[in-house]
């Protein structure tokens, strides 16, 4: 009889030192997200599992400067970059908002359809079926 309470205390001490590594493991994970969140507080900037996002989408600060904001559903497209707007493509046609990816920077040239011109950090265009949109002069995002 002996033997057998023995060979239920060897179950029972695995099951212990399980639920305190278990614990142990809940505890880092709940610190790291509390040093996150201090982050994020300080410095306005959201991580989620491979960007990082602005918490504010104000496409100018207080003073009327450019902001770079990089919110969800926002499209990076890189200098040289090509992307067309239609059903199966890059983007979806419709009306876009260009912001500069760099802060500072108020004006930006953006080839459309084959055109390049130089659009202003928040100029609103409309991408038709077909049409392309190619960054020329820097990164832009399409908002």
């Amino acid at each position: 009889m002996e033997w057998l309470i023995a060979n239920w205390w060897w179950p029972l001490i695995g099951l212990v030192v399980l639920v305190v590594i278990l614990l142990i493991i809940i505890e880092a994970m709940i610190r790291k997200n509390k040093k996150r969140r201090k982050v994020q507080a300080i410095t306005g900037v959201v991580e989620t599992k491979d960007v990082r996002l602005s918490k504010e989408t104000n496409q100018f600060d207080k003073e009327g400067n450019v902001q770079a904001t990089l919110a969800h559903q926002d499209i990076i497209c890189k200098k040289g970059q090509t992307m067309t707007a239609g059903k199966n493509a890059d983007l979806k046609p419709g009306k876009y908002t260009l912001l500069t990816a760099a802060e500072g920077q108020d004006a930006f040239n953006v080839r459309i359809g084959g055109f390049v011109r130089e659009y202003k950090h928040g100029s609103v265009v409309m991408l038709g079926e077909g049409e392309s949109i190619c960054p020329t002069s820097g990164p832009i995002i399409l908002r």
